[in-house]
């Protein structure tokens, strides 16, 4: 398309420029960012010289080339120019238009990768005012806003708030898409990991079979989410004491993780995490420390030391680290907790009453252990 376009059109006209935006839009969601990058800046250029710094289909681009920044976790880049593309959209259409909705959506996004919650929350209520006032409470389009308010909710352990939005979501992609749609096993998926992290592993495990009921048949084999489903429902399994079941799963979207995106991606931080869960409950501790520790510096590289995803990894070692009477390394990884928490957390909320309650243990447990040597 786009060589056919480029011999009837002049090189900056901004057809090409479509077609340009369309084929880095092609790499982007291939995780292929090093071809989708050049692609969209040669695009915008176009696009701002032939149409004006103030046009939507600028900032149509601008938004695009942000979320590319965004996965790639060059923040700065990507709030300027999120925030470039909802000024001009909010300029053009104004405050209340589909299209200001969705720059806000896009910028809530941004601020919730990055553990700014509140910031986050605002965007995605004022986006969601907006959608439901301009399509009603029910359309395919609020559900996006409900499910980044549920991600939102689970991220703060608000697991109650959660699941009412995922209800919502579920109820209206169950009454405007078909039976096996892959976005309703997208709903199941969230649902089973919330359930997860509330420990009520019969319903997890029943979501996520549900979830591969209807992915498997209708993703491609390496697409993550279905490794992300592999992974949760390892989790799962170790918990059941189900190992050889939970080896195959961890080792399913270790493979696809590392194909898709390479060793160093914060997605394949999440499969090295869950493989060390498994090591872990093996009482293979030296692998499950070396996978923890690998986990833990992948995600300080992409989101910092004190991000809320820095938090599970923390909690595991820690907790491996108590199992084996290894008090004095378990006692920093709790009170690091406990700093993250304080960034984003009540302080009566039950997982920072809990994580008090075991770095204060761990600190007795290494104070009796060295009067004792």
């Amino acid at each position: 398309m786009l060589t056919i376009r480029t011999q009837l059109l002049e090189p900056d006209h901004p057809e090409i420029a479509q077609t340009l935006n369309t084929l880095a839009m092609f790499y982007y969601k291939k995780c292929d960012y090093s071809q989708a990058e050049p692609l969209y800046l040669q695009a915008l250029e176009i696009f701002q010289q032939k149409l004006g710094s103030q046009h939507p289909d600028v900032a149509c681009c601008l938004s695009d080339l942000a979320s590319l920044y965004r996965e790639q976790g060059k923040y700065t880049q990507a709030e300027a120019l999120q925030k470039q593309a909802l000024l001009i959209r909010e300029q053009v259409f104004g405050p209340e238009h589909l299209e200001t909705a969705t720059s806000l959506r896009s910028l809530a996004i941004l601020y919730h990768v990055q553990g700014q919650f509140k910031r986050a929350e605002l965007l995605y209520k004022q986006a969601l005012a907006i959608r439901e006032q301009q399509l009603g409470p029910d359309h395919p389009d609020v559900a996006w806003i409900l499910r980044g308010l549920g991600l939102l909710s689970y991220g703060q352990s608000h697991y109650s708030q959660a699941e009412e939005y995922y209800g919502r979501v579920l109820h209206i992609r169950q009454h405007t898409l078909r039976p096996g749609h892959p976005l309703l096993g997208d709903v199941f998926n969230l649902l089973a990991e919330l359930y997860v992290a509330q420990e009520r592993w019969s319903e997890a495990k029943e979501y996520f079979q549900r979830t591969l009921e209807i992915w498997e048949p209708t993703l491609e084999a390496d697409n993550p989410d279905l490794a992300q489903c592999f992974n949760g429902l390892a989790e799962v399994t170790v918990a059941q004491g189900e190992y050889a079941q939970a080896e195959l799963l961890c080792q399913r979207a270790l493979t696809i993780m590392e194909q898709k995106f390479g060793e160093e991606h914060y997605y394949v931080a999440q499969s090295l995490r869950v493989l060390a869960a498994l090591r872990s409950a093996q009482e293979r501790y030296e692998q499950a420390e070396a996978l923890y520790q690998q986990a833990l510096t992948i995600l300080e590289q992409h989101f910092g030391k004190l991000h809320p995803q820095i938090i599970s990894p923390l909690n595991g070692l820690a907790s491996m680290y108590q199992k084996r009477a290894l008090y004095s390394q378990a006692a920093p990884l709790y009170q690091r907790m406990l700093t993250i928490y304080a960034q984003f957390q009540a302080p009566d909320h039950p997982d920072v009453v809990r994580c008090q309650r075991q770095y204060a243990l761990v600190q007795l447990q290494a104070e009796r252990q060295a009067a004792e040597a």
